[in-house]
């Protein structure tokens, strides 16, 4: 086989069929194999006629070589020399199965209308063939008018079509007539016009894959492939440069100037990128390559990641808060190549790292330089050097050369889960997970033009969605929140900015309501002026997410007119998939997002069991873990969302907490705590966490925390309680301004003071336990804690969600205690 395809002079036969025009430009004419060769010696290249076929008639599949083609030696089977054309009718497709449906394509049932045709599915057409009506007559002579006009455009009569034959069904690899290309192109089944601004998409054979260096198949629905064209996130942010223009996209605050914000117009934020491009090729970066970036948000971080989007690199977030062991863990796991920083503290952990990291090369320093001692093997750049640089022919052709190898199917963003058990698993997000489930959110979205505010870490993938990419996709002005805003500033930037939409956790919320409660309780104002104080007055939507929120939190946000919208979803599944719109309705978070398919596996007599989803924004895998991606994301599409819910008669989510937060009594009760907790929160206002425990033992306890104010620069929880803390011991008549004055007479035991708290404590639990569905659901005792949970004390996680099995491991003591033979009711002291 290799001496007939290599010839002795050197010679590749390449199969194929073509010929050299007057300016020796190469035109092909179609595979050899390929040619019809008619009885009567007529050499006809089957790949033009077919073309030109389905372009007259844009019922006809669009798969190429959908044509029947017959060898040479079969030429017989031809009458009077005349070429025979199988057709097949454009259908929808099942992208689970690989399979052809019966429901005929839109451009199919389009061009049906237009002859007065209302066919909706194939079989309707085939029954019509054999009774001969007159709706199938009609679309005969369409589809013989359409041959004709094709004809007419023959290059000799042997190339004129003289019969053709509909066959019942499409082609597909499953039945045999296709076969994946082996190249990077692979011709998609959808309509033509979804991929007018189109890149194209590398050839897959599965769904799902851990490697950042693979292409997944998409996992295309009806809905997707006639709303949802296919885009990269670089064609989808040129797009939205060159209709915004000179609008403003970014504003930020420089460090150590005025209190004024810069502004960076849409026009400015392509350019900057570009910059940022000429950095990551200059460190000598290639595509599916990681790009991480350790940083607080900031107009750099956003010009990185789309660096790195353009040259086909994946981008990598980092919590600024995150240890150096866990910088790490995510650098050598990534193997990431560049890492961008913006802090000398920062610097620090990716130098200790970088012992142990040979795939990563440079280090980029964001904002202004500082002083730091360079490590011999690694490559140094400094973003403030970048003003006056400019690309060289040979970077230029790079980046040229890099931006055609990206891929809408191929992994964009690695974002980390929180890790609240065992080592944090990386999540990859392919282009199209992205720009799909954000174009998803704009169906009610309506933020043209708006201001938005960004802070959450970036690295979060709600911040990622809510924020950087609604944001460009909308022409809104991204606000960059100073990086103490999950610290206590936010409101500071909101009074600002008066944000349209914010994006938050449950406690986010409760720290606002806090605030509007306090300016009411200051000013006396009513709460129409208070929110026009605190820079509400042009808020749309308020989305509350990544944990679950209390009613009373939701009831108290409709009561002043600013209505929470819930709204549910994973990393897994790149953000949101469902939302509230019901907003007076507190117990459903709404229902999924077009395109989006929900199911609960194996409900139980109350229908309650494991929510499960499947559609386009599922995730393509987790990082180099094969075995964990085949458990999550099952063969049929299906993901394991771990969380425990059931489905209305709506048809709406309703959700009942994580399976692994599941407490099992030694008596064998299945008992969800978070229903118990929020009951405990809002009988107790003082509380800000309760942590109820009884996992193997005989009934429930719980942990719980005063509300205190919070340190604006380390996030660390201070002896100030809050008000709401206060006013709630002003009625049982103390004075109480500080925990440490409440823990000192817990410590001192003065009997008369320290019984009334734990009897008004004791009150509140069983206004609690009143409220329980079963006696086992009851909580026994309590402990208060001696300071609330944090972030860098380990009980939160970034987004400031209870990391259940660190704050029981911490406190295993105290909580046995509440098992033994003295257990009471008591503070740790």
């Amino acid at each position: 086989m290799t001496k007939e395809t290599v010839q002795e002079d050197g010679w590749l036969r390449t199969g194929d069929w073509g010929y050299l025009d007057e300016q020796n430009n190469l035109v092909l004419n179609g595979r050899i194999k390929e040619l019809i060769v008619t009885s009567g010696g007529e050499n006809i290249p089957a790949l033009r006629m077919e073309g030109l076929l389905k372009k007259q008639l844009p019922c006809i599949s669009e798969y190429e070589g959908v044509t029947a083609y017959f060898e040479s030696e079969k030429a017989d089977h031809f009458i009077s020399n005349k070429c025979e054309h199988f057709k097949l009718l454009r259908t929808e497709w099942d992208l689970y199965n690989d399979m052809p449906l019966d429901d005929l394509g839109l451009g199919t049932t389009l061009w049906l209308n237009s002859l007065g045709l209302n066919y909706k599915k194939l079989s309707e057409i085939l029954g019509d063939s054999k009774l001969k009506t007159k709706d199938y007559e009609r679309l005969l002579n369409a589809l013989e008018t359409g041959l004709t006009e094709m004809n007419a455009q023959a290059l000799s009569n042997a190339q004129r079509i003289q019969y053709f034959t509909v066959l019942p069904k499409d082609f597909s690899v499953e039945s045999g007539e296709l076969e994946y290309a082996q190249d990077h192109d692979l011709v998609l089944k959808c309509e033509p016009d979804q991929y007018s601004v189109m890149s194209s998409v590398r050839a897959a054979v599965r769904y799902t894959s851990s490697r950042i260096q693979d292409a997944v198949k998409l996992r295309l629905g009806k809905e997707d492939l006639t709303l949802y064209k296919i885009q990269t996130i670089p064609e989808v942010f040129e797009q939205a440069c060159k209709v915004h223009g000179d609008m403003r996209a970014l504003a930020f605050k420089s460090v150590g100037t005025s209190n004024d914000w810069c502004y960076i117009t849409y026009n400015e934020y392509s350019q900057k990128v570009d910059k940022a491009v000429l950095l990551l090729l200059r460190s000598g970066i290639r595509p599916r390559t990681t790009v991480a970036i350790l940083s607080s948000n900031c107009p750099e971080w956003l010009y990185i990641e789309m660096a790195a989007f353009k040259i086909g690199a994946v981008a990598m977030g980092i919590y600024p808060t995150s240890s150096t062991e866990a910088v790490h863990y995510k650098l050598k796991i990534s193997e990431a190549f560049v890492c961008a920083v913006d802090t000398i503290d920062q610097m620090a952990k990716v130098h200790e790292a970088a012992l142990h990291l040979p795939d990563l090369k440079a280090i980029i320093v964001l904002g202004d330089a500082f002083e730091y001692t360079r490590r011999q093997n690694l490559s140094y750049y400094h973003w403030s050097d970048l003003r006056d640089t400019q690309f060289t022919k040979d970077l230029e052709e790079k980046f040229l050369e890099y931006r055609k190898a990206v891929y809408a199917n191929e992994c964009a963003i690695l974002v980390f889960t929180s890790g609240t058990s065992g080592m944090p698993k990386g999540v990859l997000l392919s282009h199209d997970n992205v720009i799909t489930s954000v174009k998803k959110v704009l169906n009610f979205a309506k933020l043209d033009n708006s201001n938005l505010v960004s802070y959450l870490p970036l690295n979060h993938v709600a911040a990622q969605m809510f924020e950087a990419f609604l944001g460009l996709m909308t022409g809104s002005c991204l606000h960059f929140a100073d990086s103490e805003a999950l610290k206590g500033t936010l409101i500071d930037t909101l009074i600002h900015i008066k944000p349209a939409m914010i994006f938050g956790v449950p406690r986010i919320f409760e720290k606002i309501r806090d605030q509007i409660l306090y300016e009411k309780k200051k000013s006396h104002q009513d709460i129409d002026s208070i929110k026009t104080t605190l820079g509400f007055e042009n808020l749309k939507m308020l989305i509350v997410g990544a944990a679950s929120s209390d009613p009373e939190l939701k009831r108290f946000y409709l009561d002043i007119e600013m209505p929470l919208m819930d709204a549910f979803g994973l990393s897994e599944t790149s953000g949101g998939v469902t939302f509230n719109k019901e907003l007076n309705n507190f117990q459903t978070v709404g229902k999924p997002i077009p395109g989006l398919e929900i199911k609960i596996n194996k409900p139980d007599k109350q229908g309650q069991g494991e929510i499960f989803l499947r559609g386009r924004s599922v995730f393509m895998g987790y990082l180099n873990n094969e075995n964990k991606t085949q458990e999550t994301i099952q063969a049929d599409g299906w993901l394991r969302t771990g969380d425990l819910g059931y489905l209305d008669p709506n048809g709406c989510l309703v959700l009942k907490g994580r399976i692994k937060d599941i407490l099992v009594t030694s008596g064998g009760e299945n008992i969800p705590p978070l229903r118990i907790e929020q009951i405990i929160k809002k009988e107790l206002p003082c509380v800000s966490n309760a942590v109820v425990v009884g996992d193997g033992r005989k009934y429930l306890t719980v942990l719980l925390t005063f509300k205190t104010f919070v340190d604006a620069h380390s996030d660390i929880p201070l002896d100030d309680l809050s008000p709401e803390a206060v006013d709630w011991f002003k009625r049982l008549g103390f004075d109480f301004k500080y925990l440490s004055e409440i823990l000192n007479v817990a410590k001192l035991l003065q009997t008369s003071i320290y019984g009334k708290i734990i009897q008004a404590l004791e009150s509140g639990l069983k206004k609690a336990n009143d409220q329980a569905l079963c006696n086992s659901q009851k909580v026994q005792y309590f402990t208060v804690l001696p300071s609330d949970f944090s972030v860098p004390t380990g009980e939160l996680g970034p987004t400031l969600k209870v990391k259940r099995n660190v704050v029981v491991e911490k406190n295993k003591i105290l909580i046995d205690e509440m098992y033994s033979e003295n257990a009471s009711n008591k503070f740790a002291v």
